[in-house]
């Protein structure tokens, strides 16, 4: 990872603008991504592209929640009176949820509500059938898929103050599991707790355990079965999500890697990523760059 200059997001604003999104998770990222440009231009950056109907369009996204959630609180990508309730999108949904509340934004409360109950009780594994969504026909890859979405729920659910250090610690037993986009999303959640949580340096030891120096450059390592596109994964959205992780672990404590390293790991990335990920991947860039 090669820059630590600041990153022109006009394309990445104008992609945006123009693309036709169709489901939840696209209106979603959406609004989170006008959130971002508003937030850059109360700090003073003059964007490139305009974009007027930034606030109207958050407004109108956060009113359509409604429409995307299933009757157990979960959240579909289109129609939900099938039923079909995706833990994964519904974990993103709530972090969303949390950013833009921190925002200043009202989030709908009653789909606020419904939805944190939905992932209490995934994390809990008091209802199978949230995981059945995930089955690809193999036990261990199975868990290793589960495992991961743990992990973004149990940020979604510190984020909001969801999040019990029993719950924590109990899912701890699946970190093993964890992808290092889990492991990072994990990790989060344990920094939210309580940023000298035993389970950080178990959890930062478990990712650095990837880290690799190639040419004086640092990389993070991992094999990621193609499966894992069911849960929407990227090279560029696990380094940021660890860049977060890992930058709010230094910020609040003595230990971990130094805030500069960090930002050196900072690099732009291609357009062909900028739908789901781009919630974490764009939210994480402008956090460091604001910080």
């Amino acid at each position: 990872m090669s820059t630590t200059d600041k990153i022109d997001f006009d394309g990445v604003f104008r992609y945006v603008i123009e693309y036709p999104y169709a489901c939840w998770e696209q209106e979603l990222t959406k609004a989170v991504l006008a959130m971002q440009y508003l937030q850059l231009e109360k700090r003073g950056t003059q964007h490139g592209i305009p974009w007027p109907s930034a606030e109207e369009e958050i407004a109108q996204v956060l009113a359509a929640a409604k429409d995307f959630q299933t009757l157990d609180g979960g959240m579909a990508y289109f129609d939900p009176r099938g039923g079909n309730s995706t833990p994964y999108l519904s974990a993103y949904t709530a972090i969303a949820f949390s950013w833009l509340e921190n925002a200043g934004y009202d989030v709908p409360h009653d789909v606020q509500r419904n939805l944190l109950q939905y992932l209490r009780k995934f994390l809990a594994w008091e209802e199978d059938e949230m995981g059945n969504a995930y089955w690809v026909g193999d036990e261990t890859l199975f868990n290793h898929i589960q495992a991961t979405v743990g992990g973004v729920i149990a940020h979604a659910l510190a984020l909001s103050d969801e999040l019990s250090d029993t719950q924590l610690s109990e899912y701890a037993n699946q970190i093993n599991q964890m992808d290092l986009f889990g492991l990072s999303q994990f990790l989060l959640a344990a920094v939210k707790q309580d940023p000298v949580h035993p389970l950080t340096a178990t959890v930062v030891e478990r990712i650095m355990n990837h880290r690799s120096l190639v040419d004086g450059a640092v990389e993070f390592v991992e094999v990621v079965p193609r499966e894992f596109t069911r849960i929407l994964h990227s090279d560029t959205r696990s380094l940021c999500s660890l860049l977060e992780a890992l930058t709010m672990l230094k910020q609040q404590t003595s230990g971990g890697i130094e805030i500069g390293e960090l930002e050196s790991w900072l690099t732009p990335f291609g357009m062909h990523e900028i739908t789901y990920p781009a919630g974490v991947t764009l939210k994480t860039m402008f956090s460091v760059q604001m910080r």
